[in-house]
C-alpha cells in the first residue's frame, strides 16, 4: 500500500560526534551524477543504489545537550517499499562496512570489539545488528508520502514512459511526415510507440491503486457520518441525564413541524399579514418554501464568510467559529427540509395520516385534490404528472450543466453565486424525485400501506436524531471552547516565558553547514530538510502536540494521499517524530525546489494551520553571538488559538526554521531529478494512455507530455 519508513535514533558513546560527522560527510554522502541522466554516485561504504526498494535515505547527528541530559545521537531515516525487516536485511547486506563504522560510535553497539568486516556479516552478526536497529526504531508520529502507493520501480518506469512518448512526439512534429490528423489518431500513434518497445509493455496494464486512494471520498463520507452518529450518541446520553429520555423525545417530535409552522407564520404575519395567512392555510408547502429560502440566504452568507477567509493571511479564529456555527444551522435547516419531504410523501399517499400533522389537514386534502389523488388516480393523471415532473428534472439537469460549463469557462466570475445555485438545484432535484415517487407509488398505495405507514414514522425519527445530534454538537462546542481557552492561556503565558523569534532577525545565524546543501546547489531538483526543536514543558503541550500529529498523520494517509499536503505539492516525503521521551521534535523532509519557495508554500497555503498547530508547541535553544550567558529559549512566532498567525510572520518564521535546521550529513534519493508533480503527471499519463479519451482529454494528455 503506502511506503514503509524507519527512523533509527541511537545515542553516541563518548565524545565521538565530530569524528562521526566527518566520516558520514566523506564516506556516506553520495556525490553528484557522473553524467546527466545518471543517478547519484554512491560511496563504497554506503552503496544505497544497490537497494532497489529504497526511495530516500539520510544520516545526521544530533548534538548533545548537557543541560537537558540528552546525549549526542545518530539518526538514520529511510523511506522504502515493503516492510521494515526486509529493508534492514537489504541495508545490512548492501552496506555492511558503512553500517558498522557508523554505528560503532553508538552505545550498546552489538558488534563492539569485533573488527569491521568487508563484504558481509555472518548470520549471527546480522541477526544481532538487525535486532539492535529494530530496537532503536522510533517510527514517526506523522508521515506523509507524495507518491503514495507507488514503488521505486513504478516511478522510474513511468518516468521512462513519459520521456519516450515526449521524444516520439517531438520527432513527429519535427519530422517530414505530417502529424496525425485527429486526436484519436494521435493517441493511437502514442499507443503504437509503446507496442513497438517491449520495455514499455508495462504501460498496457493499469497500475494498482491502493484502497485509501480508491475509496478516499467514500471513506471521508463514512467517517463524517460515523462522527455525527457518535455525537448523536453523546447527545442522547446528555439528554437522558437531563430527564429527556428517548420516549419523551419521541412524543415531543410529533409537534416539531407544527411548532415550526406556527413560529414561521407568527414572524411573517407581523410584517406581511397576507403571507402569514397563506402560511396558516398551507403550512407544509409554505413552510417548505420558507425553510428553502432561509437555507439559501444562510448558505450565501456562509459562502461569503468562507470566501473571505480562504486566504490564509486573512484567517482568524472568530471567522472560523462563525463558519462552524453557520454550518451547524445550515445542516439543521437541511434536516428540516428532508422532514418536510417525508411528510409530504407519507400524507399524500395514505389517507388518514392527517392525524400525524393535524395543522396541515386542509392543505393535504387540497394537495390531493389538485394532483387528482383524492380518489384512485387515473392513468392519464399519473402520466401527465410524471411528464411535468420529468420536464422539471430535465430543466434542472440543464441548469446544472450550464452552471458547470460556465465555471469551466471563467472560474472566477460569479463563483459564489454559481456554487449557491448548483447546491440548491441539486436539492430541487431531490424534491422532484419525491414528487415522482408520489405519482408512481399512489396506484400501489393499498398494497404498500404497511410499508408506507412505517415510512410515516421517519419524520419523527429524524426529529429525534436531530435533537440528539444537536445536543452532541453542543457538548462538542463546549469542549472546543474549553480547549481553546486552555490553548489561549498557554499562548499568553508563553509571551512572558520565552524570547520572541523577532530576535533572530537582528543577528546572523551560525549554522552555515546546515544550509550548504541547497545554497551551494549540492542538490539540484530535490532537497532535504532536517529541523530539531524542543517541546515546551508541561503535559498539556505534549498531549496537544501528539494529538495534532496523530490527526495530521491520519489526514496524510487517508485524505492527502494524492500528491499534495494541505495544498503543498512539493513534498516527496516528510515525517515528524517526537523523540527523547517527549522532550524534542525532529522534522525530516524530502522536498522539491528551493528552500525559500518551499517555505513560502507553507505560509501561503492552507497547510499553515497545521504547521502552526504543530510548531506552536516548540521552542529552540539559541545562543546570541558573543553572549556570555546561557542559551536563550526562542519560541515559535506567536500564534492565536494554535492555528492562526504564527508562520504568517514570514521573516521570524523563516529565521526560526533556519535556526532549528541541522546539517544533513548524507542524503540519497533514488530519482533525484524528479519533482512530485512530475511523478504524478507520469502516473496520470500511464493511467490514461490506453483508456478511451475524448478529444479534449487527448489535448490534456499531450500537454502533460
Amino acid at each position: 500500500m503506502g511506503p514503509g519508513y524507519t527512523t533509527i535514533i541511537a545515542p553516541l558513546a563518548g565524545d565521538t560526534a565530530l569524528a562521526l560527522k566527518d566520516y558520514l560527510r566523506t564516506s556516506a554522502n553520495p556525490g553528484p551524477p557522473a553524467a546527466p541522466g545518471q543517478g547519484l554516485r554512491c560511496r563504497e561504504d554506503f552503496p544505497f543504489d544497490g537497494i532497489p526498494t529504497l526511495h530516500f535515505c539520510s544520516l545526521l547527528v544530533l548534538d548533545a545537550d548537557p543541560e537537558a541530559g540528552i546525549p549526542a545521537e545518530l539518526v538514520l531515516e529511510a523511506t522504502f517499499d515493503g516492510d521494515r525487516d526486509a529493508f534492514l536485511d537489504d541495508l545490512l547486506a548492501s552496506a555492511p562496512l558503512g553500517m558498522q563504522r557508523a554505528f560503532a560510535h553508538c552505545r550498546g553497539y552489538p558488534l563492539a570489539g569485533a573488527p569491521p568486516v568487508g563484504e558481509s556479516l555472518s548470520p549471527a552478526q546480522r541477526e544481532a545488528f538487525h535486532a539492535y536497529l529494530s530496537s532503536h526504531d522510533v517510527g514517526a508520529s506523522a508521515f506523509f508520502s507524495g507518491s503514495f502507493g507507488r514503488t521505486v520501480a513504478q516511478i522510474r518506469d513511468e518516468h521512462r514512459l513519459r520521456t519516450a512518448l515526449r521524444e516520439d512526439l517531438a520527432r513527429q512534429r519535427l519530422g517530414p511526415k505530417p502529424m496525425p490528423p485527429t486526436n484519436a489518431a494521435l493517441q493511437g500513434s502514442l499507443q503504437e510507440r509503446v507496442a513497438a518497445d517491449p520495455t514499455l509493455d508495462f504501460a498496457r496494464t493499469p497500475a494498482p491503486e491502493p484502497w485509501p486512494i480508491r475509496w478516499r471520498e467514500g471513506l471521508a463520507s463514512v467517517t463524517g457520518w460515523a462522527l455525527l452518529a457518535a455525537l448523536a450518541g453523546v447527545g442522547a446520553l446528555v439528554l437522558a441525564a437531563a430527564g429527556l429520555g428517548p420516549w419523551r423525545l419521541w412524543h415531543g417530535a410529533a409537534r416539531v413541524l407544527e411548532v415550526a409552522h406556527a413560529a414561521s407564520a407568527a414572524v411573517i404575519a407581523g410584517g406581511w399579514p397576507g403571507v402569514g395567512g397563506l402560511m396558516a392555510a398551507w403550512p407544509v408547502l409554505s413552510g417548505f418554501l420558507a425553510l428553502l429560502l432561509a437555507r439559501i440566504a444562510l448558505r450565501a452568507w456562509e459562502l461569503h464568510v468562507e470566501t473571505g477567509s480562504a486566504d490564509p493571511h486573512r484567517q482568524s479564529s472568530l471567522s472560523a467559529a462563525l463558519a462552524q456555527g453557520l454550518s451547524f444551522v445550515r445542516l439543521a435547516l437541511s434536516a428540516l427540509l428532508v422532514q418536510y419531504l417525508l411528510v409530504l410523501l407519507a400524507v399524500t399517499l395514505l389517507p388518514g395520516l392527517e392525524a400525524e400533522a393535524p395543522a396541515a389537514r386542509n392543505e393535504i386534502a387540497a394537495v390531493r385534490g389538485a394532483l387528482g389523488l383524492a380518489g384512485q388516480p387515473g392513468v392519464r393523471t399519473t402520466l401527465l404528472g410524471l411528464a411535468a415532473v420529468l420536464l422539471l428534472l430535465a430543466l434542472l439537469a440543464w441548469t446544472a450543466g450550464s452552471l458547470a460549463l460556465a465555471g469551466e469557462r471563467d472560474p472566477a466570475r460569479f463563483a459564489l453565486a454559481r456554487r449557491l445555485a448548483a447546491e440548491h438545484v441539486a436539492m430541487l432535484k431531490i424534491a422532484g424525485l419525491v414528487a415522482a415517487a408520489v405519482l408512481v407509488l399512489r396506484p400501489f398505495a393499498p398494497a404498500l400501506e404497511p410499508v408506507l405507514r412505517e415510512l410515516a414514522l421517519l419524520p419523527r425519527l429524524l426529529a429525534l436524531a436531530m435533537a440528539c445530534a444537536a445536543a452532541g454538537l453542543a457538548v462538542a462546542f463546549v469542549a472546543e471552547v474549553v480547549l481553546l481557552a486552555l490553548i489561549r492561556s498557554h499562548e499568553i503565558h508563553d509571551c512572558f516565558a520565552y524570547h520572541s523569534a523577532d530576535e533572530l532577525m537582528r543577528v546572523p545565524l551560525a549554522n552555515d553547514a546546515a544550509r550548504a546543501r541547497e545554497e551551494r546547489a549540492t542538490n539540484i531538483t530535490q532537497n532535504h530538510l532536517a529541523s530539531l526543536t524542543y517541546v515546551k514543558p508541561g503535559a498539556f503541550r505534549l498531549l496537544l502536540l501528539r494529538a495534532t500529529l496523530w490527526f495530521i498523520g491520519l489526514l496524510a494517509r487517508y485524505w492527502f494521499n494524492q500528491g499534495s499536503l494541505g495544498g503543498i505539492s512539493t513534498i516527496l516525503s516528510a515525517r515528524w517524530v517526537v523523540i527523547d521521551g517527549g522532550r524534542r521534535l525532529i522534522f525530516l523532509d524530502n522536498y522539491g525546489g528551493g528552500w525559500e519557495s518551499y517555505l513560502n508554500e507553507f505560509i501561503d497555503m492552507g497547510a499553515v494551520k497545521g504547521l502552526n498547530a504543530i510548531w506552536c508547541n516548540t521552542f529552540i535553544k539559541w545562543r546570541p553571538p558573543g553572549a556570555a550567558d546561557g542559551a536563550r529559549r526562542i519560541a515559535f512566532p506567536a500564534t492565536s488559538f494554535s492555528t492562526a498567525r504564527g508562520a504568517q510572520s514570514e521573516g521570524p518564521f523563516k529565521r526560526y526554521v533556519r535556526a532549528s535546521q541541522l546539517e544533513t550529513l548524507a542524503w540519497y534519493g533514488a530519482y533525484h531529478t524528479l519533482s512530485i508533480r512530475g511523478i504524478n503527471t507520469s502516473s496520470g499519463i500511464r493511467r490514461q494512455l490506453f483508456q478511451p479519451l475524448e478529444s479534449h482529454e487527448v489535448d490534456a494528455l499531450v500537454s502533460d507530455l
